[in-house]
């Protein structure tokens, strides 16, 4: 109880802090009062949370599914040639997850991400794509293939690619970056 106490005060005592730090930066001019205001709110966690949950949902989703299908024995899947539909299912699953994954490493994220999001976007992918085997070695009927991790790889290079050139040549992505489409 003591603990949560003093925890508790210094969490006030640092936002008391960091609001009259802001008060002092808005009266010297530093910084315009709407952005100290949105300084404020993310600090305190209500915008941050939100964008977090608007963009990671779609992931987190993504992965579930992946997960679920891995964890069937027998998957239901028509029998045509096997092994190259299953790879090409392999390679759609992970486009659609890098596309999301990079979609929201770009949006959100922390400092050490945010200058490098496709790298750190691929990497996540693929270890995903590792763990999801390492997942079908303890379901019955399932095998742990290197080829179906290879496709795995390849759709996350391919979604996190497509990802990277939509932000970079998309209409809405010049607009934001304050270049005219003129310009480019």
């Amino acid at each position: 109880m003591i603990f949560d106490r003093a925890h508790s005060r210094d969490c006030e005592f640092s936002l008391r802090t960091k609001q009259k730090t802001l008060q002092r930066k808005i009266i010297l001019g530093i910084i315009a009062p709407y952005e100290a205001q949105k300084k404020v709110t993310r600090f305190i966690g209500g915008d941050y949370i939100l964008r977090f949950l608007k963009y990671w949902l779609p992931p987190l989703g993504c992965m579930a599914i992946i997960f679920y299908f891995s964890s069937l024995s027998k998957p239901h899947i028509p029998n045509v040639d096997w092994h190259i539909l299953d790879k090409l299912y392999h390679v759609l699953e992970y486009t659609v997850l890098g596309i999301l994954v990079a979609h929201a490493f770009v949006n959100v994220s922390i400092n050490v991400i945010r200058r490098a999001p496709w790298l750190f976007s691929f990497l996540f992918v693929i270890l995903y794509g590792a763990s999801d085997e390492w997942h079908q070695s303890f379901v019955p009927g399932r095998v742990v293939s290197i080829l179906d991790w290879t496709a795995d790889c390849l759709g996350g290079f391919l979604g996190v690619v497509s990802m990277y050139l939509w932000c970079r040549f998309s209409k809405a992505s010049i607009k934001m970056r304050g270049l005219s489409v003129e310009d480019s």
